[in-house]
């Protein structure tokens, strides 16, 4: 199956990266604005700059795409939101990305025709998300990054709907949209756009230190057919936090090799080494991988002995004497090439230089290279290359033309682009007096397109006799045509008008609130029910022994509890059939965790549904949102404050105690550091402020959770509670035992705890 229909979409985080992205061949570019974007960090455009970039690309014949992928509290969504998107709608942007269910409904309601692009950060990984997201209005999905090629041919065989996958550059350690690290640690939150990249750091396991959380990048230019006949449309290279140069090579190497599958198939296709070898040049993190598209997980794609750039091999140590050390270079290198020789020492080199040459580099006092193998960590004369042949060239359109110059008949001049045709007249022409045009002098006049973007490829002229044309009527002919052209291009599609969306929101006053309890283990199922004021108890299925539910279910309903199955936090093809036994158990209704777990329900009758924290309610129409979509109730996110919490005005659950998950991952920190045996484990991540992170690999869905070093805890503040239009109060058991339970359900304080983002709230 080959699929001849492939966009290649670039990054861009300034616009210096955005015409290097249209220069190298990107068929679309994504930016973000001043607000609501995932790199807050960015060199990030300004309403004018993506108005002008726009209009550019358009001209390209190339798309943008905006990124509003953060998620927003009530009053970003009823104060900035339309006002932001108003004027990039008029001037024609071609889709937005989005990660809140209450933005997509938003703009799919206030915005007709702008296409939503559903975020890798919405953690969509099958079918039944993909459909979900479909019929609410998507256009395309963003894929986690985590799936397999199979996965991902899967909803492509089954979803009408574009399919938007990463095929270079960094990837996250915990499945985006589910990772709380930066926010619980520091208050940085990555579902906000401020991701600290704590995953980058050093950490200890077992007193050994590495970067155990710190992914490699993914290159996939070997296996770019493969995932193209998996059914992806839009190859999507990550980096708005990377160079102009980075953008130019990385964009440049795939429209090169996109286009070689697209003209030769894939017995034509063969990726050139010296290629991979620039692209390491330009960024790498400890080698390249391919990802998971060919892999679950492993050791090998995590860059345990540093989280940056590791460049590409260059030379060897021979000695170090003193202060000076003796190296051999293995490749020729460049005048400003830079090699790192220790962590604190990197040496420029003054002159070009040929390979087996034997340099002295004096050290500076302390530097210590203790590697063999020396790295360049940059190429000079590559970086200077992709300045001059990419960022730096003027991309022209090209276009046809005829000039038709017969005395005493009107001056015409015509212009061709695809079905295009402008005309142009001016007046007659006349006879010669004395030195008459030739076809040489009107070509050479009309081709002067100098600082406008198109350049003729074309041009024919027909002429009469002994003809004179005055070049000032040339210049002016050209020049009114191609603004007419240019207006045309910028104008070849209208969206109808904006009307800001305002959802029938009501106050639901509650008037019985009641009390959930969240167990890992069904064992203490009995030890809760000691507690008349708790009235449901979900059960996370990993745990759950299907033969014993009828009791655990008759246990529960005689005490008048009822008792939920907490899903999944990530649901993949390899479940499907457990989530099908655990709906035949008969429970009382459903914790879910995911798009995938709610597209699924969906299609059942008389399910009890209600979304977990994963799903990221922070605003009153996300809940709208998903109650048209048979949802029942909510959970509060974890990442709003009291004040925020308290003017929300559907009521939702309200987590009070519990071990927060601050990263969800389909890696495996045991099978990293131990190999893989299926055995569960806790492991004990320690930060270099000596805090330990629990690590649980939940075995039978093949994923792991990270929590938090000291549980949250709030349960205790009665007097910022009661402002909140909560349905109930929540707390989450996963590590404590029976007394533990015990003592946190009678309202004692933990000795360590944290109050998460009750009080200080995210930026």
């Amino acid at each position: 199956m080959m699929n001849n229909n492939v966009e290649i979409l670039a990054p861009a985080g300034s616009y210096e990266n955005f015409i290097a992205a249209v220069n190298a061949g990107a068929d679309a570019i994504y930016l973000g604005g001043d607000m609501f974007g995932a790199r807050a960090y960015a060199d990030n455009f300004s309403t004018e700059k993506i108005i002008e970039a726009i209009s550019y690309a358009h001209l390209h014949n190339k798309k943008v795409y905006l990124t509003v992928n953060t998620l927003l509290k009530n009053k970003e969504i009823k104060d900035s939101l339309y006002n932001y998107i108003l004027p990039l709608y008029e001037a024609l942007l071609d889709a937005v990305i989005v990660q809140d269910m209450g933005v997509f409904s938003f703009i799919k309601n206030s915005f007709p025709g702008l296409e939503i692009h559903a975020s890798t950060q919405m953690t969509l990984t099958g079918k039944y998300g993909a459909k979900l997201l479909k019929d609410m209005g998507a256009s395309r999905i963003v894929t986690s990054r985590e799936l397999s090629l199979s996965e991902i041919r899967e909803i492509y065989e089954n979803v009408d709907i574009e399919i938007e996958s990463f095929v270079h550059g960094a990837l996250c350690y915990s499945y985006s949209g589910q990772c709380l690290f930066s926010s619980m640690i520091g208050g940085r939150s990555g579902n906000r756009g401020r991701c600290a990249q704590p995953c980058r750091l050093q950490y200890s396991l077992n007193k050994e230190k590495g970067y155990f959380l710190s992914p490699k990048d993914i290159c996939t230019l070997e296996i770019l057919p493969d995932i193209i006949e998996a059914g992806v449309y839009s190859l999507k290279i990550e980096g708005r936090m990377k160079s102009a140069e980075y953008t130019a090579l990385v964009t440049a190497m795939y429209r090169k090799y996109v286009d070689m599958y697209l003209q030769n198939g894939r017995d034509g296709y063969k990726v050139d080494k010296e290629d991979i070898e620039k692209l390491m040049d330009i960024f790498n993190r400890g080698n390249f991988t391919k990802g998971y598209y060919t892999e679950h997980n492993g050791r090998n794609m995590i860059s345990v002995d540093r989280p940056n750039h590791r460049g590409v091999k260059a030379a060897k140590l021979i000695s170090v004497n003193g202060n000076i050390a003796k190296i051999k270079t293995i490749k020729s290198l460049n005048a400003l090439d830079v090699l790192e020789l220790s962590n604190d020492f990197n040496y420029t080199l003054k002159n070009d230089i040929k390979e087996g040459t034997l340099i002295e580099v004096r050290l500076p006092k302390d530097a210590k290279v203790a590697n063999k193998d020396i790295y360049r960590i940059r190429n000079n004369k590559l970086i200077e290359d992709i300045k001059a042949s990419i960022i730096s060239k003027t991309s022209k359109i090209s276009i046809n033309g005829c000039l038709t110059a017969i005395p005493n008949e009107k001056l015409r001049l015509e212009i061709f682009l695809g079905n295009i045709t402008v005309t142009k007249e001016g007046d007659e022409v006349s006879q010669a007096l004395n030195q008459a045009a030739t076809k040489e002098s009107l070509l050479k006049q009309i081709k002067k397109t100098g600082n406008t973007i198109f350049e003729f490829d074309k041009l024919d002229v027909v002429m009469g006799d002994n003809i004179f044309v005055q070049n000032q009527v040339l210049n002016a002919l050209r020049r009114e045509a191609l603004e007419e052209l240019e207006a045309l291009l910028n104008n070849k599609k209208r969206y109808a008008k904006a009307n800001e969306y305002e959802p029938k929101i009501s106050k639901n006053e509650v008037s019985k609130k009641g009390c959930s309890v969240l167990l890992l283990e069904p064992k203490m199922i009995p030890v809760v029910l000691e507690y008349d004021f708790v009235n449901r108890i979900y059960i996370e299925s990993e745990k759950l022994e299907k033969e014993s539910f009828a009791d655990l279910l008759k246990q529960s309903h005689s005490k008048d509890v009822e008792l939920y199955i907490a899903l999944p936090y990530i649901l993949r093809t390899n479940a499907y059939m457990e989530l099908e036994a655990l709906i035949a158990l008969g429970s009382d209704g459903f914790l879910v965790r995911n798009y995938e777990e709610l597209g699924y329900l969906k299609k059942l009758d008389n399910v009890t549904i209600i979304c977990d924290t994963t799903m990221h309610i922070m605003n009153d129409i996300t809940m709208d949102a998903f109650s048209n979509e048979g949802v029942n109730a909510f959970t509060y996110s974890l990442e709003l404050n009291a004040n925020e919490l308290k003017h929300i005005k559907t009521p939702a659950e309200l987590i009070v105690y519990s071990n927060i998950p601050v990263m969800i991952s389909a890696q495996c920190i045991n099978k990293t550091y131990n190999g893989c045996d299926t055995k569960e484990k806790i492991l004990l991540l320690n930060d270099r402020y000596n805090k330990n992170f629990k690590v649980r690999n939940v075995c039978k869905y093949c994923y792991n959770i990270i929590y938090n070093s000291v549980p949250m805890q709030i349960y205790d503040k009665a007097d910022k509670i009661k402002n909140i239009n909560y349905s109930a109060l929540r707390y989450d058991f996963v590590f404590e035992n029976e007394q533990q339970i015990r003592s946190v359900l009678s309202g004692k304080c933990v000795d360590e705890y944290t109050r998460g983002h009750f009080e200080r709230g995210v930026e």
